[in-house]
């Protein structure tokens, strides 16, 4: 299920997945530790750090590296599992490809299986996680919940909208038999409202006075793709 339609610089040697046109230079692939820098860089944009991480504290060099650690051995686990069906997607880090073979890291985007985060009532989460947990690779029944950011100098363009096109056409469908996808996001999150909108993501509902942003209470909005 990797794309071959790109044209990639030639010292260029992972695997990845291209987004549909008009962005074939953008590629998803796996995740690079030579990314932590532009990470931080990026998640710490006042654009961006309230939206992913729910707060205004700085994203350290340690989270960051730690962050990508994890992922990395999670990709490259998922890519070891050849023939059968994957618990998750190994490509993650979003990037742009330059005519000179060069390439820009512009952010990351994830599916795995849902951790239930909307669920405020911990017997009710212990219970659904246990469930869903529970269910072999490969099973209709398995919610899965997708995560994601983009650099603000690329915002607009209709990027993520690519990218989660991508994602679910060229891997979650056909390599994880995903049947349904949540997604989460805060109250003035539009751009990631559209950007799940515009995939056939519907809102299911929503969790009033969730948690505190920018020093008062705030709702949290949940949407579901489910596979028709």
């Amino acid at each position: 299920m990797i794309s071959d339609r790109c044209q990639v610089g030639r010292d260029f040697d992972r695997p990845y997945i291209c987004l549909p046109e008009p962005h074939t230079n953008i590629i998803i692939t796996t995740p690079r530790m030579e990314d932590v820098d532009s990470s931080i860089r990026i998640v710490n944009d006042p654009r961006v750090l309230k939206w992913v991480l729910g707060t205004t504290s700085p994203y350290t060099t340690a989270r960051a590296e730690s962050w990508i650690e994890g992922v990395k051995n999670t990709s490259n686990a998922l890519l070891a599992k050849e023939g059968t069906f994957a618990d998750g997607c190994p490509f993650r880090h979003i990037l742009e490809l330059k005519p000179d073979g060069s390439c820009e890291f512009l952010g990351d985007i994830g599916i795995s299986r849902s951790n239930w985060t909307d669920i405020l009532d911990p017997k009710e989460r212990r219970s659904l996680l246990d469930e869903n947990n529970s269910r072999v690779d490969g099973d209709e029944g398995i919610v899965f919940q997708i995560g994601y950011y983009l650099s603000p100098t690329h915002h607009g363009r209709g990027i993520m909208t690519g990218a989660l096109s991508a994602l679910l056409n060229q891997w979650a469908i056909p390599r994880m038999n995903a049947h349904r996808i949540k997604a989460t996001l805060f109250h003035g999150n539009f751009g990631s409202r559209g950007v799940l909108m515009k995939n056939g993501f519907v809102l299911i509902r929503t969790v009033q006075k969730y948690t505190e942003l920018d020093g008062e209470m705030t709702d949290l909005f949940v949407f579901e793709w489910t596979r028709s």
